[in-house]
């Protein structure tokens, strides 16, 4: 293969040559064959500025598969470089015929006459007719199946990747300080540590004893210096959440090309379970004889060595005696437990009893016992378990239908009481405004008429400063004062006619009228108009307003209210602000009626209120509700 640094040479050499290369075309031609004789397999083909193909070797044939006369007399776009992006061959021949200079090294994607895509190193080198670039050499290097090499060694790589993290025994990879320089997830899981943390961590700090910390450091010098196969060995190891482990280590060494030791692998395995079943195993069979479970014993071939007396009445269900074959459920759970070297578990049925048979295997002896546990009790709880769950299961669902009918019908309920809600303030609302109008309509005019009657007396009585006549002119004061204070009323209590702005000039009054009455600072502002498009949503709002404004006067003891109508989008929202009492301080009925009818109105709009302290000291209300435009 052509390398870079071959190319390099070869380069230099035809720029040097090409100082002398003055001459036609074909002259030039036959010093370049002659210059890579040495490389005649390697493709070689030339274009002039144009694009055209005008040399075009043997070797090119057999890369492309197209004939040299085929390919003599195309533009190279539309053969080899047919169908992709031209741009970075296009800037480059542009430098050359600039330049003169010899292109690098560089990688393409080329496709054949079939329309397969080969990858080839190239460089391409100017040749000079009269002093200027007339025409470009090029050499490509098919590199075609080393690429797919590399594609075949990277997915390699992450299918070994892919194992190594999901394999379930822990894998770490150490310098010969002891040092862990990779560690899988199954040993972060095994240990007890996060992904990541046993990273630099010397193995040694894992171990429970300074003696076995010892022993480890003098074990890896040793196998350092020896380079004897290690062994597999167990140790006990202290996890993160301070337990106290045994695992099983099984090492291998690591070198370098040279085949100096650089390091170790090492594959763990969490015994720990295993020993504790050994240890119980170990316990149960020091005397089989006396043991109220059975025993047995089964050689690699199947033959039954050894039965206690509590595993007699289990040989005669089985139809089998010492010496014979034992059952065949039993050679294959035998076959299984000697191959894998693991014990497993086998559940039978003996004399109405259920009893458990672990196969435990002696490898170096190639046998199997067998220990068996009478879990007939365990069995009926598990079963009573079962029948708890199930009738739980039921008594859960019947009661879930329970609590559903229950939700339904408080959602029943609370729609009633909505409804009835909507009712009741409809109807308060209509009596309002009925009073209202009797009281601006009825009261209003027969006021009026006191009123013209007393002016008329005062007249009659003419302008002397009698008694009399400062009598008539006091009452006709009076009454018009009433007057006024009557039509206050009727409006506050039908406040609201709908139109473009009649919640805004209601609102405005209702702050006049506080002003008037009560002796305080009340103002309302609205920058921009809103308009409404429900006069049941005036209403209630105006409602919301005046019971905030008059919580804030009789238990907040304020001096000033700020009322604020404000819109955005389909959201608007009514902020009364006051600087009395703060709201935990204001009372009971911060708490009571008050704030339940505003909550019952609030609802009714579809809207959300909330009450809060200022930070400058009093209380602020906020509503805001949604108001869709028709």
């Amino acid at each position: 293969m052509l390398t870079e640094k071959g190319v390099e040479v070869k380069s230099k050499r035809f720029e040097e040559l090409s100082k002398y290369t003055q001459g036609p075309l074909g002259r030039t031609l036959s010093l370049i064959e002659t210059l890579v004789s040495d490389t005649a397999a390697v493709p070689m083909w030339g274009f002039d500025r144009n694009g055209v193909i005008r040399y075009w070797n043997t070797a090119c044939q057999l890369l492309y598969g197209y004939t040299t006369t085929e390919a003599v007399g195309q533009r190279l776009q539309d053969v080899l470089l047919s169908g992709q992006d031209t741009g970075q061959f296009d800037r480059e021949l542009e430098q050359i015929w600039d330049t003169g200079q010899v292109t690098p090294l560089r990688e393409w994607t080329l496709y054949t006459r079939t329309g397969q895509e080969r990858c080839v190193y190239s460089v391409m080198l100017p040749v000079f007719e009269r002093g200027i670039v007339d025409y470009v050499f090029r050499i490509d290097v098919d590199v075609t199946k080393h690429k797919w090499a590399e594609d075949i060694i990277h997915a390699s790589e992450e299918r070994y990747r892919a194992l190594v993290e999901t394999i379930p025994y822990g894998i770490e990879e150490i310098d010969l300080s002891g040092r862990i320089i990779f560690a899988n997830n199954s040993l972060h899981k095994i240990y007890g540590y996060a992904s990541g943390e046993l990273f630099g961590k010397e193995v040694f700090d894992l171990m429970v004893s300074e003696e076995e910390k010892d022993k480890a450091r003098e074990y890896l010098k040793s196998i350092t210096s020896t380079q004897h196969l290690p062994i597999p060995y167990e140790q006990k190891v202290l996890t993160k959440d301070d337990r106290i482990i045994d695992v099983q280590v099984n090492w291998s060494y690591k070198r370098d090309k040279g085949g100096d030791v650089v390091g170790f692998i090492s594959v763990i395995t969490d015994i720990t379970d295993h020993k504790r079943a050994q240890k119980e195993i170990a316990s149960l069979a020091k005397s089989p004889s006396e043991n109220p479970f059975p025993v047995l014993r089964i050689a690699g071939d199947g033959t039954l060595l050894y039965s206690n007396n509590a595993g007699l009445s289990l040989l005669k269900q089985w139809g089998v005696r010492v010496g014979k074959p034992a059952p065949a459920d039993c050679r294959n759970m035998l076959a299984d437990v000697l191959n894998s070297k693991c014990n497993r578990v086998m559940e039978v049925e003996c004399c109405g009893r259920f009893i458990s048979l672990v196969f435990a295997p002696v490898s170096k002896n190639n046998y199997v016992n067998v220990y068996g546990c009478d879990v007939t009790e365990l069995k009926k709880a598990q079963q009573q378990i079962l029948e708890l769950n199930k009738n739980l299961e039921k008594r859960v669902n019947q009661r879930t239908v329970g609590l559903i009918r229950a939700h339904r019908q408080l959602l029943q309920d609370a729609e009633e009481r909505r409804s009835l809600e909507k009712e009741i303030l409809h109807i308060s609302e209509r009596e309002k405004r009925l009073i209202g109008e009797e009281m601006h309509d009825g009261i209003g005019q027969q006021l009026a008429g006191i009123a013209f009657m007393a002016k008329a007396l005062e007249q009659r009585l003419g302008d002397d400063s009698s008694e009399e006549t400062a009598n008539a002119a006091e009452i006709a004061k009076l009454v018009n004062k009433v007057m006024d204070q009557t039509r206050s009323l009727a409006k506050g209590l039908h406040p609201v006619d709908l139109d473009a702005s009649g919640l805004q000039l209601s609102l405005k009054e209702l702050a006049a009228t506080t002003r008037r009455l009560f002796d305080i600072n009340c103002t309302f502002k609205c920058n921009k108009p809103v308009t409404l498009n429900n006069a049941s949503v005036a209403a209630h709002l105006y409602r919301i307003t005046q019971e905030a404004i008059t919580n804030a006067i009789k238990h907040g003891r304020t001096k000033n209210i700020q009322i604020q109508l404000t819109s955005a989008g389909n959201k608007c929202m009514l902020e009364i602000k006051n600087d009395g009492l703060d709201f935990s301080e204001a009372g009971a009925n911060s708490a009571g009626m008050g704030l339940r009818i505003i909550d019952h109105r609030v609802e009714m709009i579809g809207g959300s209120f909330d009450v809060r302290r200022d930070s400058e000291g009093g209380t602020i209300l906020t509503c805001v509700f949604p108001n869709k435009k028709r």
